[in-house]
Parts: C-alpha cells; sequence; structure tokens
C-alpha cells in the first residue's frame, strides 16, 4: 500500500504539472499568440518602370488586406479598375505587375514587364471607380466598390517611374491548436492533484471501519 508522503509527493507533483500545462496553454492564447496581422513587402531591387500593378489575388488573399501602404518619390496616384480597363490602360508600357504573396506571408511577389517608357497619366480617367492622389505616401484600406475582380494601378504622371515600393498588410490566419486541449489537461491535472490526499484518507477511513457482526 502506497504511503501518505509518498501520495502527497505525487499529488504535489501532478498539481505542479498542472499548473505548468494550463500556463502553456493560456499563454498560447495570449503573450505567445500570433499577431493579428502580417505585414508583406515588396522586393525593393525591382526595376523602374512608369506603372505598377496589382491584382486581383493579391486584393483577395486571406481575405483581402487590411493596410496598402505605397512610397514614392514625389506626387502619384492610385486607380481603383476592372482588371481588363487596368490591362487595357498597361497595354505595351513597361510596368512591375504585383501578383502574389510568398508562402510566409512575408513578401509580396513582383513580376516585371518589358515595354513602353511612356504611359498615359491615369489621374483624371473616368475608367476608374476610385482613385486616391498622394504625394510621397499613401496609407489606403481597399474595399471592393463592388462585386467582381479589381485591380489597382499606381502611376507618377505616366513618365517618371511608379511607385513600386508596396506593403500590404493581411490578417494572420495563423492558429494555436494546443492552447484548448492544454488548458484542458493542466485543470483535470489539478483537480487529480488537490483530490488525491482525499481519496486517500477516504479509502483509508473505509479499510479501517470495524465490521459488525450479528448475533450468534
Amino acid at each position: 500500500m502506497i504511503g501518505i508522503p509518498v501520495r502527497l509527493k505525487t499529488a504535489v507533483s501532478l498539481v505542479l504539472l498542472g499548473l505548468l500545462t494550463l500556463l502553456a496553454g493560456i499563454g498560447q492564447l495570449t503573450f505567445w499568440a500570433p499577431a493579428e496581422t502580417v505585414t508583406a513587402s515588396a522586393p525593393g531591387d525591382s526595376k523602374a518602370a512608369p506603372l505598377t500593378v496589382i491584382t486581383q489575388d493579391v486584393l483577395t488573399h486571406k481575405g483581402g488586406p487590411r493596410q496598402i501602404s505605397v512610397k514614392g518619390d514625389g506626387k502619384f496616384v492610385l486607380a481603383v479598375g476592372r482588371p481588363d480597363d487596368v490591362d487595357a490602360w498597361v497595354g505595351k508600357t513597361a510596368h512591375n505587375t504585383i501578383n502574389g504573396v510568398s508562402e510566409d506571408g512575408k513578401s509580396l511577389q513582383l513580376a516585371g514587364t518589358d515595354g513602353e517608357a511612356n504611359a498615359p497619366s491615369p489621374a483624371g480617367s473616368d475608367l476608374w471607380v476610385q482613385t486616391e492622389n498622394a504625394d510621397g505616401q499613401l496609407e489606403y484600406t481597399f474595399t471592393p466598390p463592388a462585386s467582381g475582380n479589381w485591380s489597382l494601378l499606381l502611376a507618377s504622371d505616366g513618365t517618371k517611374p511608379a511607385p513600386s515600393s508596396v506593403s500590404i498588410t493581411f490578417a494572420n490566419d495563423a492558429t494555436m491548436p494546443w492552447a484548448v486541449p492544454l488548458i484542458v489537461i493542466g485543470a483535470i491535472l489539478i483537480v487529480a492533484g488537490a483530490a488525491l490526499p482525499f481519496v486517500s484518507k477516504f479509502t483509508k477511513g473505509r479499510a479501517a471501519a470495524p465490521t459488525v457482526r450479528g448475533a450468534a
């Protein structure tokens, strides 16, 4: 039969192990939890071009961007339009296309296309459903103006290099699947450890109870 000191040591060990497990689970939901957002940036070594296009695939990545940050030299315009309209405007003009996000979510995939050095400025065109003018930097939250596919077009004046310094912030879908199981297991271990001395005492009391026999 296991002695009382051994039972107490076992109970303490269970409680401590339960506390550590519980804290590990809580930590995964709090201070170890992944960030709510992740930011992907375009590579800084892209070739200068008068136009930059951000495609539908990027705009719908992980449910769509939370924030689009664009940096450029001087004044530039961001135009929102249908992909066919954007492609028609670009035509044979040299341009950079941001068309995807890396697997780790930290980099934007950018493809350069050679072509003509100049393009008409998209500012003021009635092709676009929305335009944003900026000088040096723009913080923009994209919301689809209507159903269907959309693209973004960045340009200075059609002759100067368009902004290619682009970073996009998306929702982070990383999860901690072990958080809840660890909390449950930790709670069970704590309860088991706390109850062990009382269970042992109750069992010992029943074993020591006298047996009453009937009269012969």
